[in-house]
């Protein structure tokens, strides 16, 4: 490969891994925002439906200046919890390796290191702040999590 074919997936990885952008958050909200499209692009389809229904009854262009200045909040909360700008880990997501990840314990019932449980319990608090995780899915991902240890 030339580097001329190289930069553009080595821009496309890094705009991946950064998750989503600002500046498409705040076009969808000058052009589709009373219809909830920025809400929907930071992965929050029910307050997206419900700001749709809220435009019917003269709250949702309230709630369309209030979204201006939450904008930045929400897109930050999304960059930290999902670098690849998919969807949000909602359970099992912490505890359980992706599909495609090999597993450390494929082989045998080895726990996983130290280190890698205290980053799973932090990435599990950061989500249970956040509002990704109710307090029983946190408490039912950490009691998993120490009891593989």
């Amino acid at each position: 490969m030339t580097q001329a074919s190289v930069t553009p997936i080595v821009e496309n990885a890094r705009a991946a891994r950064e998750g989503p952008s600002l500046v498409v958050a705040y076009v969808l909200w000058l052009l589709l925002g009373l219809v909830g499209a920025h809400r929907f692009y930071l992965g929050k389809p029910v307050s997206a439906v419900f700001q749709f229904l809220s435009f019917f009854v003269l709250i949702g262009p309230i709630w369309w200046v209030v979204d201006a200045f939450l904008l930045p909040g929400m897109v930050a909360r999304r960059q930290a919890l999902t670098g690849d700008g998919g969807p949000m880990p909602r359970t099992n997501a912490i505890t359980e390796p992706p599909a495609s990840a090999p597993s450390a314990n494929a082989g045998g019932s080895a726990p996983p290191p130290v280190a890698d449980v205290a980053d799973r319990l932090k990435a599990l608090w950061e989500m249970k702040q956040s509002g990704a995780l109710s307090e029983s899915e946190f408490s039912a991902q950490k009691a998993k999590l120490l009891a593989a240890q």
